[in-house]
C-alpha cells in the first residue's frame, strides 16, 4: 500500500530531524557551560582620603624648681649641730666635732636674739659687731635713750670681772616706774653663760641716775648688782 509506506517514510524522516535537532542543542548548551566565563573588568574605587584625627596637646610635665630655704644657718662639715635653730626661741648648741670637742658656736647669741625680739635690724655690722659697737652706731643716729621703754634693747656695758668684754644685750619685756628715778624691768636674754641659755621674764631694778641694774631673779641673783648700763636703743 503505498499511502501507508509514504507515511511511515515521513515518520522516520521527522523522528530523526527531531533527534539531530536535540543532539544539536544538548552539544550547544555543554560548550556554552564549558567556555571559560568573560572577564569583567571591575571599577577599582579610588582611595578615600584619610579622616583627619583631632590631636590633643601632649602635657609635659614641668621639674620641679628647688627648694630654697631661708634663714637656716649652715655649719662646717667638721661640726655636727645636736639640733637646729630656726626663730628666737628655739635654741642651737654649739656643734661637736667626731672627737668629741665642740666648735663653731651656739644660736642665737644675745644680740641676734634682741635683734629678733625687737625686730631692730638697724646697724649690721657683721660678725664682729657685738653689744658695745651695735649701741655706739645707733648712738650716731639718735635711736639711742637713757630712758626705758617696752620693747627697747637693753644695752650693758663692759663688765670684765663677769665675763661680758664686749657688753650685753637684753630685751626689755615691760617697764614699770618705781621712783623718781629707778624702774622695774623686766627682761628676756639669752647666752648669759656663754651656752645660749635663755632666760625669759627676769626681774631687775633699773637706776636711771646712776645708769646701773640690780638684777633680781635668775641665774645673776647672787652677783648682779650695779651692772653699768650703756643704754636703750629703741625700736
Amino acid at each position: 500500500m503505498p499511502g501507508i509506506r509514504w507515511l511511515l517514510i515521513i515518520l522516520a524522516v521527522v523522528i530523526i530531524g527531531s533527534g539531530l535537532c536535540g543532539c544539536a542543542e544538548e552539544r550547544t548548551a555543554r560548550e556554552t557551560l564549558a567556555a571559560p566565563s568573560p572577564m569583567i573588568e571591575k571599577k577599582q574605587k579610588a582611595p578615600s582620603a584619610p579622616v583627619p584625627v583631632e590631636s590633643k596637646p601632649v602635657s609635659v610635665p614641668t621639674p620641679a624648681s628647688p627648694t630654697i630655704t631661708e634663714g637656716v644657718a649652715v655649719t662646717p662639715p667638721v661640726c655636727k649641730e645636736e639640733s637646729t635653730s630656726k626663730g628666737c626661741y628655739n635654741l642651737r648648741p654649739a656643734g661637736k666635732k667626731a672627737d668629741g670637742k665642740s666648735c663653731g658656736r651656739c644660736e642665737p647669741q644675745s644680740l641676734p636674739y634682741a635683734r629678733c625680739r625687737s625686730g631692730i635690724m638697724s646697724c649690721r655690722n657683721g660678725w664682729g659687731n657685738s653689744p658695745i659697737t651695735w649701741f655706739a652706731c645707733e648712738k650716731k643716729n639718735h635711736n639711742n635713750t637713757d630712758e626705758p621703754l617696752p620693747g627697747s634693747v637693753l644695752i650693758l656695758g663692759i663688765d670684765r670681772g663677769h665675763g661680758m668684754p664686749t657688753g650685753h644685750v637684753a630685751y626689755v619685756e615691760e617697764v614699770i616706774p618705781v621712783g623718781p628715778s629707778s624702774y622695774r624691768l623686766i627682761l628676756s636674754h639669752t647666752n648669759y653663760d656663754r651656752r645660749c641659755s635663755l632666760e625669759t621674764r627676769i626681774e631687775t631694778i633699773y637706776h636711771r641716775d646712776t645708769m646701773t641694774l640690780d638684777v633680781l631673779t635668775g641665774a645673776w641673783k647672787s652677783w648682779g648688782r650695779q651692772l653699768k648700763v650703756a643704754g636703750f636703743i629703741l625700736g
